[in-house]
């Protein structure tokens, strides 16, 4: 069911059973049921954070709570180093080292490639990419 409701989330949201339900609230609605999902922690985030289960996250928490389960989600990278970085399991990671581990996981990602420019240029996956070819 949770992965139901963060689906909806992600199309935007939608009525169900009558009721309308804001792409944050399918969010926050998929980690009250399961609060594991890494997907549904980005979506929230996204939509800029909010309550779950009484706690309050902000944008920031979101992207951090989806890679302490799921280090493999590159949109949750790309995210957190638009948010200025963060500690991501006991590792402090700039806004550059996030684009990087986005565009490790996903080269073809242009968000993760544009910050890497606004960061000045980095080596990714063994190459390395001046500012004005992560533009490019």
């Amino acid at each position: 069911m949770a992965a139901a409701w963060n689906g909806l989330g992600t199309e935007g949201g939608g009525e169900v059973n009558g009721q309308e339900f804001s792409k944050k609230h399918c969010y926050i609605k998929a980690l009250k049921l399961e609060p594991n999902n890494a997907a549904a922690w980005n979506g929230l985030g996204t939509e800029g954070g909010g309550e779950v289960n009484g706690q309050e996250f902000s944008e920031k928490q979101c992207y951090l709570e989806a890679l302490k389960l799921d280090r493999n989600n590159a949109f949750a990278w790309n995210n957190l180093g638009t948010e200025g970085g963060g500690e991501v399991n006991g590792q402090e990671f700039s806004e550059k080292q996030c684009f990087l581990e986005a565009l490790k996981l996903d080269r073809k990602m242009a968000d993760a490639w544009n910050g890497l420019g606004t960061e000045g240029g980095g080596e990714v996956n063994g190459q390395e990419f001046s500012k004005k070819h992560c533009y490019i």
